[in-house]
């Protein structure tokens, strides 16, 4: 039997939350990650205190580190904390797998995953590049022909 299929059906979403999708929110990522959190906790139907594991992508989502993350959230007796490094397109694959070792081996019993952006609302390499001492030099792109 493959590795894989010994965790089949040992794990399992129980709560997913969201933001509004909006350009030039004022929020910070913190805040956007906080809020969705939160949310995924209620859809889930447990309490904050429930979650003892927590498994950040690129950091706390784009948000602060990860001791930001947790003490807004006012977790205090995690059993497990992963802070895994950008990865590109697998890291939304990588902090669930991460998430499901945590659970499937017993070292927490329900791990959340925070992930946000600010895509929209956050500095482009093109704005970076009129601020002094970036050191940045951008190309134009065809809108600006």
């Amino acid at each position: 039997m493959s590795e894989l299929a010994e965790l089949k059906d040992r794990t399992c979403i129980v709560g997913i939350g969201e933001t509004a999708y909006t350009r030039g929110t004022k929020k910070s990522a913190l805040e956007l990650a906080l809020e969705a959190s939160i949310s995924a906790i209620e859809d889930a139907g447990i309490k904050p205190e429930d979650i003892d594991a927590v498994i950040l992508p690129g950091g706390a989502g784009g948000g602060g580190t990860a001791g930001d993350f947790i003490a807004n959230l006012g977790l205090q007796d995690l059993h497990y904390t992963a802070s895994l490094q950008e990865m590109g397109g697998a890291m939304s694959v990588s902090t669930v797998e991460c998430a499901v070792t945590a659970l499937a081996t017993g070292i927490a019993h329900y791990a959340l995953i925070p992930l946000c952006s600010r895509f929209y609302s956050g500095r482009r390499a093109r704005q970076m590049n009129s601020d002094p001492g970036t050191g940045l030099q951008s190309a134009g792109t065809i809108r600006d022909y």
